[in-house]
């Protein structure tokens, strides 16, 4: 297990009326860490859902669940023959996959695409990860209740979106940018200020 937490269905149910209230027919979704497919249940069935699982039994479990297609294979690399408008899910616990996975998604959503994430907080507690982002994405994030889960969970929950658009907007995140400019000023000079 890879720092895996599966979401409860009435979790991912109430993250998509939430966060995706607007999911019509002509949507294409992709759940690319799809475990045994809350989310894929949780997207309204006239919206065209696809999942990818790097695990075949869990991969076989979403698929009989929910009905949907779900291919197996790595979320950063698989092959996919569709092109989605939105990329819904909670992926592993592990930053590098993460940071992978976000950079294909931008690279495959078109202008107006969102990705909505079940992310560790600490996924956003440096200045230079997330400003990184903010030059590619509008994203906007809130708290989620660790024990919505189980009493496993250990680490702080939000959801981030991040929206594939021109306008770069940041809702709950103050001083990042700011403090990436200071951290990136020299030692010397930063300590004067």
């Amino acid at each position: 297990m890879i720092d895996q937490f599966h979401t409860p269905l009435w979790l991912a149910k109430a993250i998509v009326d939430r966060y995706f209230p607007d999911l019509d027919m002509g949507d294409t979704v992709w759940e690319p860490t799809c475990g045994t497919g809350a989310f894929l249940q949780a997207i309204p069935a006239y919206v065209t859902a696809v999942g990818t699982e790097a695990d075949p039994e869990l991969a076989a479990q979403a698929r009989e669940r929910t009905g949907r297609e779900v291919v197996v294979g790595d979320c950063r690399s698989v092959a996919i023959d569709f092109q989605p408008t939105a990329i819904i899910g909670n992926p592993p616990f592990k930053t590098k996959i993460i940071d992978a996975f976000m950079e294909r998604a931008h690279g495959l959503l078109l202008a107006g695409g969102r990705v909505g994430f079940l992310l560790p907080a600490y996924y956003f507690q440096t200045a230079e990860r997330v400003t990184g982002y903010m030059c590619k994405w509008s994203i906007s994030q809130e708290l989620l209740p660790r024990n919505a889960f189980h009493s496993r969970m250990r680490v702080p929950l939000c959801f981030a979106v991040f929206s594939k658009d021109r306008r770069r907007t940041q809702v709950g995140f103050a001083f990042y940018r700011e403090t990436d400019g200071v951290n990136a000023i020299d030692k010397r000079f930063r300590d004067l200020l």
